[in-house]
C-alpha cells in the first residue's frame, strides 16, 4: 500500500505544480488562454480522492486487525498500535486537507465569477494548501509504513499460535464508536458550508439564503464537539478500566 501510495501521492504533485503555473500565467500572461480552472478541479477531485483512500485504508484495516483480536489470542498492543491514526490525529490532518482543496476551488470560482478583490485571497489560499496537503502526505505517508510493518508482525504472531487458539474476551482497548461519530458530525458540518459558498460566489446564486445551511451546520456541529470533548482520547484509558 504505501508504494501505490508513495506513487500517488507523487502524481498529486506534480497536479500541484500544474495548478500553480496555469494559476501563475492566467494572472500574469491572459494571452495564454490555459484553464487554470479545470485543472484546479482534476487536482481538488484527486486530492480528496487520495486522502479518502487512506482514511478508508486505515479504517479497513483496523476493523481486521480487532476482528483478529477478538477471534484469536493476539496481544492487546496490536490494537493500541493500530488506534495510533486516530490519537495522533491523522483523521484530522487528512479532513483538512481535503476541506483546504474545495476551499481554494472555491475561492478559484469565484474569482472566476468576476470577484476580483478575491485575487491575493486565492493565491495564499491556494499556496498553504499545497504545502499543507505536502506535510499530510508525508504523515500519511510514515502512517501507511508503520501499519504495514504493524501487519506483519500480526502475520508473524499468527504463524506461532497453536493450531486451535482460545478466543479471547472482548478488549476494551478500542475507538469508542460515540467519538468516531462525533469526527464524522463535525467534519459534515463543515461540508455543509462549502455547497453555499460555492453557489452563492461560484456560480452568482445571489439571493441563495445562507440561514439553512448555517442552521444544519449548527444542528450537527454542537452534538459533533460535544461526543468528541466527551469521549476524547485522553478519557479512552478510563474508558477501558471500567470495561
Amino acid at each position: 500500500m504505501y508504494r501505490i501510495f508513495f506513487a500517488l501521492a507523487m502524481a498529486m504533485v506534480l497536479f500541484f505544480l500544474l495548478t500553480l503555473w496555469t494559476g501563475h500565467t492566467k494572472a500574469y500572461k491572459p494571452q495564454e488562454n490555459l484553464d487554470h480552472f479545470s485543472s484546479g478541479l482534476i487536482t481538488c477531485i484527486c486530492g480528496v480522492g487520495l486522502h479518502t483512500l487512506v482514511i478508508i485504508y486505515f479504517v479497513g484495516t483496523g476493523r481486521t486487525i480487532k476482528a483478529a483480536i477478538l477471534q484469536i489470542q493476539l496481544p492487546i498492543e496490536f490494537l493500541q498500535r493500530s488506534n495510533q491514526w486516530y490519537k495522533s490525529r491523522g483523521f484530522l490532518w487528512a479532513g483538512l486537507s481535503c476541506l483546504l482543496l474545495v476551499t481554494t476551488l472555491v475561492l478559484g470560482g469565484a474569482l472566476d465569477s468576476g470577484r476580483s478583490y478575491l485575487f491575493y485571497f486565492h493565491r495564499f489560499t491556494a499556496y498553504f494548501t499545497v504545502a499543507f496537503n505536502l506535510f499530510t502526505f508525508v504523515y500519511e505517508y510514515r502512517a501507511i509504513k508503520k501499519n504495514k510493518l504493524l501487519l506483519r508482525d500480526i502475520d508473524v504472531a499468527i504463524e506461532k499460535l497453536p493450531l486451535n487458539p482460545v478466543p479471547l474476551p472482548v478488549p476494551a482497548n478500542e475507538v469508542p464508536a460515540p467519538f468516531m461519530l462525533g469526527q464524522k458530525l463535525v467534519f459534515y458540518a463543515i461540508t455543509l458550508l462549502f455547497p453555499y459558498v460555492f453557489l452563492k460566489n461560484g456560480w452568482g446564486w445571489n439571493d441563495l439564503s445562507f440561514w439553512p445551511f448555517f442552521t444544519l451546520c449548527l444542528l450537527l456541529m454542537i452534538p459533533g464537539i460535544f461526543l468528541k470533548i466527551l469521549y476524547r482520547p485522553s478519557t479512552w484509558k478510563k474508558l477501558e478500566i471500567k470495561n
